[in-house]
């Protein structure tokens, strides 16, 4: 492995390890848009990338599948509906990456997580602020 690329990863393995919640979610959208982008890409070039658009497809349904997962559904509605286009997003890229159809439903779902993004990255840049209660100690418990 060259300097080069051996510095890019560094810089992002630190880049995730001290990142806060919300960015990491950022980051988790970013990697999905990503790899979808890599398979519409594949798509264009035809037949002989089936591997990798296999492995992006399958790469960015891990990541949806974590957003999903990670959903506290006692936060209502927003939840909800999180889950359901989540739900969606997985299908869609289930299914074309089964079928091998085309990169046209893709193009959606690569819509829907880029809109969700845009509302994290706002939402990291401008975090709510959240009370602190004079008998604990502030911060988030990720112990479980």
């Amino acid at each position: 492995m060259n300097l080069g690329h051996e510095s890019a990863r560094t810089y992002r393995e630190t880049s995730i390890k001290t990142a806060n919640p919300i960015k990491l979610v950022v980051l988790l959208y970013d990697e999905a848009i990503y790899q979808i982008d890599t398979a519409i890409k594949s798509f264009e070039q035809g037949v002989s990338t089936y591997d990798k658009i296999n492995n992006a497809l399958g790469k960015a349904q891990d990541i949806v599948t974590e957003l999903t997962v990670s959903l506290d559904m006692d936060q209502g509605d927003i939840s909800q509906n999180l889950f359901r286009l989540y739900m969606y997003v997985n299908r869609v890229l289930s299914d074309t990456n089964l079928q091998k159809k085309s990169s046209e439903e893709l193009l959606v779902c690569r819509d829907i997580l880029q809109e969700l993004r845009e509302s994290w990255l706002t939402i990291s840049e401008n975090p709510p602020q959240m009370p602190i209660s004079n008998n604990q100690p502030g911060g988030i418990d990720i112990a479980g």
